[in-house]
């Protein structure tokens, strides 16, 4: 399977929880950034919905802190 439909794969196999997939290099073959309600909903997904996927063998997990920006839709300003 080729890198990107295996990141499509596991984004919609995560359970709607995926709200990026993509195949990258070095140490892991996928990062997937997901949402979840909180520490609970996290514990849930990661010990049941990941840990059960086909190939996964192991996972890393990075809760930020705090949040610096907030992504948009909205068009950049033009530059002066």
């Amino acid at each position: 399977m080729s890198d990107s439909r295996t990141a499509r794969v596991t984004g919609r196999r995560t359970g709607g929880h995926a709200a990026h997939a993509g195949a990258v290099t070095g140490r892991t073959d996928l990062v997937v950034s997901v949402l979840c309600r909180g520490a609970e909903d996290l514990y849930t997904f990661v010990s049941g919905g990941l840990g059960r996927l086909e190939g996964v063998r192991t996972a890393e997990t990075a809760v930020p802190l705090r949040r610096l920006k907030s992504l948009t839709n909205e068009p950049a300003p033009p530059r002066p």
